[in-house]
């Protein structure tokens, strides 16, 4: 699909991760930024990403990987969809720290980017690249982004994100909320690269009916589980 496909797509589709209640959390953002130090934990929420929010501009940075079809593929199978890989993102991919902010301002409408602060340096330009773009933004960083890239770049995002790995599934870290107290959602065990955890989504999605933000933030509040996996914050 050329650029203009993407363009007209995205009056209709926005970024959204698949998952209902990270998804409820995540809804009125300008800008997200989900981090894991498991580097196979959010590259897995990244391709299922971009695979809901098809079609979506894509901004890899770095000289390799980032970003693999074939696991885009699996995804699409998993979920019972049929589409080219070419019909699913427009990618650009970044090479230098000093190609990031020209790409990101290039793009319109609502764009993934993978590993943003690649490179270490000019995180400053990067984050208000980020903040000046008038559609909403998805950051995926695979490192720590507590020891990464200096206050500013972790201010620009409205909402972050730390995904963890649990005996039973993985978790959700609400680190920064603009509507949420500091808090962990609980999700579901499918994301993995095995085709066969693929198609767990199917067994594990959650209801469609999610509950309202109101509810989330008094579940947090009062330190209860909610049926759709909101708990309490850990205090980290």
């Amino acid at each position: 699909m050329g650029y203009s496909g993407i363009q007209r797509a995205q009056e209709v589709v926005f970024v959204k991760t698949g998952l209902g209640s990270l998804d409820a959390l995540l809804e009125e953002d300008h800008v997200t930024e989900i981090f894991s130090r498991d580097p196979y934990l959010i590259g897995s929420l990244c391709h299922r990403t971009v695979v809901e929010s098809a079609p979506v501009a894509v901004v890899v940075v770095g000289e390799r990987g980032g970003l693999n079809p074939y696991l885009l593929l699996r995804i699409l199978r998993a979920l019972g969809r049929s589409a080219s890989v070419r019909d699913l993102v427009l990618v650009k991919r970044a090479f230098k720290a000093e190609d990031v902010p020209p790409t990101i301002s290039s793009l319109e409408g609502d764009v993934v980017v993978i590993d943003p602060y690649h490179h270490g340096k000019l995180c400053g330009l990067i984050a208000a690249a980020v903040r000046e773009r008038d559609g909403k933004t998805v950051l995926f960083s695979p490192r720590d982004r507590r020891k990464a890239c200096g206050a500013y770049s972790w201010h620009v995002p409205s909402t972050i994100i730390e995904l963890r790995s649990v005996p039973h599934g993985f978790e959700a870290l609400v680190l920064k909320s603009p509507r949420f107290p500091e808090m962990v959602v609980n999700l579901p065990p499918a994301l993995a690269f095995e085709e066969r955890g693929l198609m767990l989504w199917d067994q594990t999605k959650e209801k469609p009916n999610k509950p309202p933000a109101e509810a989330i933030a008094e579940a947090a509040r009062e330190g209860r589980t909610s049926p759709c996996g909101y708990s309490k914050s850990l205090g980290i």
